[in-house]
């Protein structure tokens, strides 16, 4: 538990699960490292499919309703609701972005978006369509390659998004649930100031690295139109897997702690 005094910045962590499974406490194992930073650090529960139903939108809805609690209470245990960081891993990173990445959407739910100082993502995908998983963009635009995409997307991937995308892969749902694909969309000066995207070495799920890099190009595709836009960060764990991104979290001497460290002394 972080100490009271003073208003502390608030880190908000997502656990993964395949939006199937999990629990908060998957989240939770992190939090003696983030408090000694000093900071409060809340881990939500959210709606799952428990591999029998579609849980999208209410995992998202539940999450929002969480945020609002924390910006609500957050004063009765020394937290700034002005001062959030919001991170996740792996399902829980592509809910951290459904949230970070749609300002409407967080003012929608009575959450200031000024309020998500930055967004901290790991080991997760921001876009759910299947050009978002095709291991080569160019790939996608190629018209050899689409048809290919497609079926490997039908055949091998969309069964692992169901408890977002539903089954067969609903459209509207696909793309509400692909913030990548809505980037365009934001005003860049209501992102958060920091978007952080953290992905393992070969042994990460494939569509790691090049999401990761496609946000940063999105992003810095947008900004250049734009008056004010995030500053983004990748960063590679070379030598961690799918999991072992998610143990970093907890290692004080991790590169990611030392990047969630800075930022929440920036906030």
């Amino acid at each position: 538990v972080a100490p009271t005094r003073g208003s502390l910045p608030i880190v908000v962590g997502i656990h993964g699960g395949g939006w199937e499974f999990g629990y908060p406490e998957w989240a939770g194992f992190g939090a003696l490292t983030v408090c000694a930073t000093p900071a409060l650090y809340i881990t939500p529960a959210y709606a799952l499919g428990l591999g029998e139903q579609q849980a999208w939108p209410e995992s998202r809805d539940d999450l929002l309703a969480a945020l609002r609690w924390v910006v609500e209470h957050a004063k009765e245990y020394g937290g700034d609701p002005a001062r959030i960081i919001l991170t996740g891993h792996s399902a829980g990173a592509h809910l951290a972005a459904c949230l970070g990445l749609a300002p409407p959407l967080l003012r929608s739910a009575g959450v200031a978006p000024s309020a998500i100082k930055a967004l901290f993502l790991v080991s997760g995908p921001v876009g759910l369509r299947a050009q978002d998983f095709a291991p080569a963009h160019w790939l996608w635009r190629f018209w050899v390659g689409r048809p290919l995409i497609w079926w490997l997307y039908r055949k091998g991937v969309s069964p692992n998004l169901r408890a977002v995308v539903g089954s067969p892969p609903e459209p509207t749902a696909v793309l509400a649930a692909s913030p990548l694909a809505r980037l365009a969309e934001q005003d860049l000066a209501e992102l958060p100031g920091l978007v952080h995207v953290t992905y393992g070495g070969k042994r990460d799920f494939p569509f790691c690295k090049p999401q990761a890099k496609r946000l940063r190009a999105e992003l810095e595709r947008l900004g250049r139109s734009a008056t004010s836009a995030p500053r983004v960060e990748v960063l590679e764990m070379s030598e961690c897997d799918h999991f072992g991104t998610h143990w970093a979290l907890a290692e004080p001497g991790s590169e990611w702690i030392a990047a969630l460290q800075t930022a929440l002394k920036e906030s």
